[in-house]
């Protein structure tokens, strides 16, 4: 949730590329996290600028990560592909949040 109570907020992170070439989709719904994780989800999305939609950064690289990142914010919606290599520190800092904390959801998949 984010400040001011506005509504549920859901972010989800699609990563592929890498060596192994797999499919990582976690999600991180503040109606699933506790309380005081998701008023983090929020200050923490806020904090990378992710309530804009964000143009594509950096180039992908060989055997580079690349995220894709939804987020969903009642009936807001951006979306950002960003490449490992380029990844500006407040985003980066997101992901490493949401790929750890408890509650969030994953699931890994062969490339398409």
């Amino acid at each position: 949730m984010l400040e001011g109570g506005r509504g549920p907020l859901k972010v989800t992170v699609v990563r592929g590329g890498g060596i192994t070439g797999l499919v990582v989709t976690t999600v991180a719904d503040s109606d699933a996290l506790a309380p005081a994780d998701a008023e983090t989800l929020g200050r923490k999305v806020r904090e990378a600028g992710l309530l804009d939609a964000l143009p594509g950064v950096g180039e992908p690289l060989p055997d580079a990560q690349t995220y894709e990142i939804t987020v969903d914010f009642g009936r807001q919606r951006t979306h950002a592909v960003v490449a490992d290599g380029a990844m500006p520190p407040g985003v980066r800092a997101l992901l490493s949040w949401v790929e750890s904390v408890p509650g969030r959801e994953e699931t890994v998949s062969r490339p398409r």
